[in-house]
């Protein structure tokens, strides 16, 4: 979700019809939210994708076991530094599942592909 200014910006950007004359001050600031829109959009496509990825993973859990962690890899046996990691495991932590990715949204849809061949 982008910050509170962001949305804010973004609706403002959004609520204002196009094509009408503004003053020197507004079309200044109207510049100004367009040039930063692109990264606002971004961020919110991001946690949205973030979001989506969770409820995925989450969707796919078998019973009884629940994500227990996602989380940037320092260095950690054959994982590549840098990347992500997601891991999910039963209650009694018998059994487990983790996956790699290069974003945390990454990793949670990988993880979410290998719990759902093991179902």
């Amino acid at each position: 979700m982008a910050t509170p200014h962001g949305q804010w910006l973004l609706k403002l950007l959004r609520a204002h019809p196009r094509g009408k004359s503004l003053s020197d001050e507004a079309a200044a600031a109207a510049n100004l939210v367009e040039a930063v829109l692109p990264d606002i959009e971004a961020e919110a496509i991001a946690a949205d994708s973030l979001d989506a990825a969770l409820a995925e993973v989450e969707a796919a859990l078998p019973k009884g076991w629940h994500l227990c962690a996602v989380e940037r890899h320092c260095h950690v046996g054959d994982a590549t530094p840098g990347e992500w990691g997601a891991y999910a495991h039963d209650a009694n932590r018998w059994e487990s599942e983790s996956a790699q990715g290069p974003t945390p949204a990454a990793a949670l849809r990988a993880l979410t592909v290998k719990l759902r061949e093991t179902a």
